[in-house]
C-alpha cells in the first residue's frame, strides 16, 4: 500500500529539473480542474475558464514559451484570485502551487500541489466511507481504511507514477509532457467519480 510520504516527494521533486517541477504540479492541478467546473457550475462562483486558460499558458512556458517575470507574477496573482475564501477549492490551490513553483524553483512549491491532489482523494475517501461511521469517532483504523481506499491509492501512485516518468524524460520532451498532460486531466473523471 502507498503512503503519502512528504519528504520523499521534495526529494524526488529536487532530483527534477525545476520546469519539470512544474510540470508534475500541473499534472496535479489537471486532475483537480474538471472537479473545480463543476464546483463553479453548481454554485455560481470561480471561473473555470480563467483558471484552464492559466494552467495552459504556464503549459506553454515549460514547453518553452518562457513567460516575462511580469507576466508570471500576473498569472500567479490571477491564479490566486481564483481561491474562494470560504471554500478553498483544490484545482485553484494546485495551480498557484504550480506557478510559485515556476517563480521559485523550490520543490517545495511543487509538492504542496499533489498535497492538495491527495487531500482531495483523501476527503472523497472519507465522504465514501461516511454513511459507515462518523468522521468525529474515526480511529486510526478508520484512518488506515481511507489511506487504502481506492481513490487515495489510485492518486498516490499517480503521483509516484507522474515523478518516475518526468525523471526518465531526455531534452526533448515536449510530446511527453502534452501525452501525460492529456492523461492525467482524463484521469480527473475517475478521481472524481459521483462527487
Amino acid at each position: 500500500m502507498l503512503d503519502y510520504d512528504e519528504p520523499a516527494r521534495i526529494a524526488a521533486l529536487r532530483g527534477l529539473a525545476p520546469r519539470l517541477r512544474v510540470a508534475w504540479a500541473l499534472l496535479c492541478a489537471e486532475r483537480a480542474l474538471p472537479g473545480y467546473r463543476r464546483a463553479c457550475a453548481k454554485t455560481g462562483r470561480g471561473n473555470p475558464f480563467l483558471a484552464e486558460c492559466l494552467a495552459e499558458r504556464l503549459w506553454f512556458d515549460v514547453a518553452g514559451d518562457a513567460m516575462t517575470s511580469e507576466e508570471l507574477e500576473a498569472a500567479r496573482t490571477r491564479a490566486e484570485a481564483l481561491l474562494d475564501d470560504e471554500d478553498e477549492n483544490d484545482a485553484a490551490a494546485a495551480l498557484v502551487f504550480a506557478f510559485d513553483a515556476r517563480a521559485t524553483g523550490d520543490p517545495l512549491e511543487a509538492a504542496w500541489a499533489g498535497r492538495r491532489l491527495y487531500d482531495l482523494a483523501d476527503a472523497l475517501a472519507q465522504r465514501d466511507l461516511c454513511g459507515e461511521r462518523s468522521p468525529a469517532t474515526w480511529t486510526a483504523a478508520d484512518e488506515a481504511r481511507i489511506l487504502g481506499h481506492p481513490r487515495v491509492q489510485r492518486e498516490l501512485g499517480r503521483q509516484e507514477r507522474d515523478l518516475r516518468e518526468l525523471a526518465s524524460l531526455a531534452d526533448d520532451f515536449r510530446d511527453a509532457l502534452e501525452r501525460m498532460k492529456v492523461r492525467s486531466a482524463s484521469e480527473a473523471a475517475e478521481l472524481l467519480a459521483n462527487d
